[in-house]
């Protein structure tokens, strides 16, 4: 073939494909609305929203650290699903007063900390034995303080960063 004859049937079966994109009907979804493409429709969702399993909904804008707590405090029984919670360099809560000093402080304690070893892992252990009597202390506060609060406060590598929308 040469490349005319090439070139004109790769534009045909654009044009083609084109064409049948453009005779289905594009409509618009809201909030719940069923999302996704059938034979005759191609169902879209309106602006700041994605089709997530076949309905649209809301875009989250929470950072991967948020959204694992909030997760995981749902779970527990801690927040709603409209509720916000508190991330801190490894620290995920509620309400525990005097966390949030305590877990700034700990942050470059508890960054080196958690990206050596897995919270209440051996290795982890032998991480913390390893600290500065000053750097063990200011880690030991927090942690002693997010205990101190059960449920609404936990520790854990996937809550590394900071919260955020």
């Amino acid at each position: 073939m040469s490349r005319r004859t090439l070139a004109f049937c790769a534009f045909l079966i654009a044009a083609l494909l084109a064409a049948d994109a453009a005779a289905k009907n594009k409509v618009t979804r809201q909030l719940g609305g069923a999302c996704g493409e059938d034979a005759n429709t191609i169902a879209q969702c309106d602006v700041g929203m994605s089709c997530k399993d076949g309905y649209c909904a809301m875009n989250s804008y929470l950072s991967e650290a948020s959204r694992s707590c909030k997760d995981l405090m749902i779970k527990a029984g801690v927040v709603g699903a409209r509720e916000t919670v508190s991330v801190h360099d490894g620290f995920c809560y509620k309400h525990c007063d005097g966390m949030y000093e305590l877990a700034m402080e700990a942050t470059p304690v508890t960054e080196r900390l958690m990206h050596r070893a897995r919270v209440g892992s051996k290795e982890f252990g032998e991480e913390v034995a390893k600290l500065s009597d000053s750097e063990k202390a200011t880690f030991k506060a927090a942690e002693s303080k997010c205990n101190s609060c059960g449920k609404q406060c936990t520790i854990g590598s996937s809550f590394l960063g900071r919260g955020g929308y």
